[in-house]
């Protein structure tokens, strides 16, 4: 029943001023993680200042009969700010180079939100499904895996698929996994392939030099563990 058009881009707030609104646009009136009710192209619209691609963005949700006239209003009137579609495969490009996660392939039913760098969003007072298993031991186990970014130390080498990590020391050793690569990419914005995965204590690994190795395809790599975050660390953009 509901149709939801996301705009993403320094022009997005432009574009949709220019199809027309009543929800004011400015970040202090409509800051990022808000959203608004209002009219886009003459239509009732709920819009949220939310991203997925790291990006300054609009995410229109509207009754699914309207969703082809503001569609194509938001056409019409991009093309003065370059506007282009883009589909699935360019907004995992995006993501990935933002650190952001997507549920079922960097988590699984084993993953906390603090292995995966989002701690700060559960709540110490409310209670919620699944707040007792989160006082378990093994929930703050420190080899818990975390969430990690992983490049060549040789940019120009291509990263494995469906890598383990392992001790550069004992490349061949699976039996030794400290983890594995969950999101895999070229990413254009840096100029070489990134990833994200899972790493036993992760976080304190920063700079640390690791071998991902893919025995099937017996593609093994010199791996670095960096931060998970490639692009915009600060979220300077979606939050303009």
């Amino acid at each position: 029943q509901w149709s939801d058009i996301v705009i993403a881009g320094p022009n997005s707030r432009k574009l949709l001023a220019a199809v027309g609104t009543d929800i004011p646009l400015e970040a202090l009136e409509f800051p990022f993680m808000t959203f608004r009710d209002g009219k886009v192209a003459g239509v009732a619209s709920r819009v949220f200042r939310i991203s997925f691609s790291g990006e300054l963005s609009y995410e229109i949700n509207i009754a699914t009969d309207e969703a082809r006239h503001v569609w194509e209003a938001l056409v019409e009137h991009g093309d003065q700010y370059g506007l282009t579609p883009y589909g699935t495969e360019a907004l995992h490009v995006l993501r990935a180079e933002k650190g952001f996660i997507i549920v079922g392939q960097e988590t699984d039913g084993s993953v906390t939100p603090d292995d995966v760098g989002l701690g700060r969003m559960v709540s110490t007072k409310k209670w919620f499904i699944g707040k007792e298993a989160l006082r378990l031991p093994i929930m703050s186990d420190t080899n818990r895996r975390q969430l990690v970014g992983i490049v060549a130390i040789k940019t120009e080498e291509r990263l494995p698929y469906s890598a383990h990590l392992v001790s550069a020391s004992q490349p061949t050793n699976l039996a030794g996994s400290q983890g594995w690569i969950t999101s895999l990419t070229y990413s254009p914005t840096v100029g070489y392939d990134i990833a994200l995965a899972l790493l036993e204590n992760g976080r304190s690994r920063i700079g640390e030099d690791l071998v991902a190795s893919a025995p099937i395809a017996g593609h093994r790599v010199k791996v670095r563990v960096v931060s998970p975050h490639f692009f915009d660390p600060e979220g300077k953009r979606q939050n303009a």
